[in-house]
């Protein structure tokens, strides 16, 4: 019988932030959802979307389900309680809905289709419950790298009122296309406040953030892939996966040198918290940055909010003066990744974790770990288990299926990820053999869920706002890097569907195949890096 693919009920069971995957291109934000706490804009006090000033926010960004609004007050200080105002350094996410047809429409909901955007809705609390009740516990309970997302429900005419002039004063500002497509949810049952994560704190304050995706931080188990006889063993097991990448998205991999795939970055090094490896990782970062004129998504660069392109040189040379003010150690003179890694490498690297009683674990171990231990197998040995018990590739069922069978292309639940989960707190030893094969349809689907959440972990961003405490004097040089505060969180943790598990293996299919023909042009004398 031939397989029949997943087609999922909605794009992604836990999508809500807007992510990397829905952003436009133009653009990317970090702006996120994830929940660490229900308090927002420094108070515990409910929020009313009727103590909103319309005028205050305007727009900044959008992807398929949401559209961002960044708080710019229209007097030009910041309102409301506090130094920096109530919604300083805050953002509202507001639901999209699909239009009924293509037609422009200038009305910010007209011609809307049938649906009330309850479906999206619906996905923003699954992504919130996602990030309370799986990620968050397997951080350690660090609610501090997850930064703040509050609802704010729209409970009367006033809230209705504010939410549909919010619509209507940023429907000229938003791209034509996306115009046509959808429109501001202004039936929405609530709106969400979450973090800035590139603004100021107060009005005068400069702050750079520092976005890192920094990908795949271990290699497969050798006795895992041995297990199910890969032929791939001998590449996966000596080379990181997003340089094995690298070499297959190249336009010409036959011109590519073997002393330049050596200097492409190498997440194993960003990962081994080592001082001079760590240093060796944001080199390549900030090369690949300029070369690719700021268009790679592994290092982005946000001063006082907004993004910052290599040819921008008057904001570059502003952040190396921030950078290097302070210390005798630097000067802006030096090249941007020796600033950065001045300030990044000891905050990534310092164990601030605590996974058991007697162990702490810095950011970097535990994604690294949280990648591996969730995917013990990798999705070659996934996949020839799903083979083995589902009799069809991975991601499908036969058209014949037992119920038992079908039940394994549902999105899952909330609570069966975290039931899925179990407790992976401990190292993961290279030296151990390989994990039992799931020997049962219940055993199948739970592996599948901890290797959806694995690919969550491999995909997120991390992202590092430096800023300068008020009260310390930028020109002393006894405070140096020291006296800047490092502010680390995690986004980009949606969920993977479990849709997308087809398309995952066919892109490891291709990355080795691509990857093998390169690495044999080269010559086998050729070693990886140790």
């Amino acid at each position: 019988m031939p397989p029949t693919p997943f087609q999922p009920s909605h794009s992604t069971p836990f999508k809500s932030t807007l992510s990397s995957s829905v952003q436009p291109a133009h653009l990317h934000t970090p702006y996120t959802g994830a929940t660490a706490s229900s308090s927002a804009a420094g108070t515990d006090a409910p929020l009313k979307l009727s103590e909103l000033d319309a005028r205050d926010w305007s727009y900044h960004a959008e992807g398929g389900l949401n559209l961002l609004l960044r708080y710019t007050p229209f007097n030009g200080t910041a309102k409301g309680k506090g130094p920096g105002g109530r919604w300083q350094g805050k953002a509202l996410r507001l639901v999209k809905v699909p239009r009924a047809s293509s037609a422009p429409d200038s009305q910010p909901n007209g011609n809307m289709s049938g649906t009330s955007g309850n479906d999206e809705e619906k996905e923003e609390e699954e992504g919130e419950q996602f990030r309370r009740e799986v990620v968050l516990p397997l951080l350690c309970g660090d609610g501090a790298l997850l930064p703040h997302s509050t609802p704010i429900k729209v409970e009367d005419a006033r809230d209705r009122a504010v939410l549909e002039t919010l619509a209507a004063r940023i429907e000229i500002h938003r791209p034509r296309e996306r115009r046509q497509k959808d429109g501001i949810n202004t039936e929405a049952h609530k709106v969400w406040m979450i973090d800035d994560l590139c603004s100021t704190s107060i009005a005068e304050e400069q702050v750079l953030t520092v976005e890192i995706k920094p990908k795949w931080g271990y290699l497969p188990s050798s006795s895992s892939l041995s297990s199910i006889s890969s032929p791939n063993v001998e590449l996966k097991t000596r080379h990181s996966r997003f340089r094995m990448h690298k070499v297959a998205r190249h336009p010409d991999p036959s011109s590519l040198a073997h002393a330049e795939f050596e200097g492409h970055y190498d997440p194993l090094d960003l990962y081994s918290c080592q001082t001079d490896r760590m240093q060796k990782a944001l080199d390549a970062l900030a090369a690949d940055w300029q070369q690719s004129g700021g268009t790679t998504n592994n290092l982005r660069l946000f001063w006082n909010g907004e993004v910052v392109k290599p040819t921008q040189t008057a904001e570059l040379d502003e952040i190396k003066a921030y950078l290097s003010a302070g210390t005798s150690s630097a000067s802006s003179s030096d090249d941007l990744a020796t600033l950065l890694a001045s300030h990044l490498i000891s905050p990534l690297a310092a164990p601030r974790l605590q996974s058991t009683s007697d162990r702490a674990e810095s950011v970097l171990s535990r994604l690294s770990h949280l990648q591996s231990a969730l995917d013990p197998r990798d999705i070659e040995g996934l996949a020839a288990d799903w083979q083995r018990l589902v009799s069809a590739p991975l991601g499908t069922v036969p058209a014949d299926a037992t119920p038992e069978q079908a039940q394994l292309l549902l999105p899952p639940t909330v609570v069966e990820v975290a039931a899925a989960i179990g407790d992976p707190s401990q190292p993961v030893d290279a030296a151990a053999p390989p994990p039992s094969a799931p020997t049962t349809i219940a055993e199948l689907r739970r592996a599948t869920l901890r290797f959806l959440v694995a690919s969550t972990f491999k995909d997120c961003s991390i992202m590092l706002r430096i800023v300068q405490p008020r009260g310390v004097d930028t020109a002393d040089v006894d405070a140096g890097p020291a006296s800047r505060e490092v502010e680390i969180k995690l986004i980009d943790l949606d969920m993977k569907p479990i849709g997308k598990l087809a398309k995952f293996l066919q892109t490891d299919e291709e990355v080795i195949e691509k990857f093998r023909a390169w690495w044999a042009t080269i010559g086998e004398g050729h070693s990886r890096e140790s």
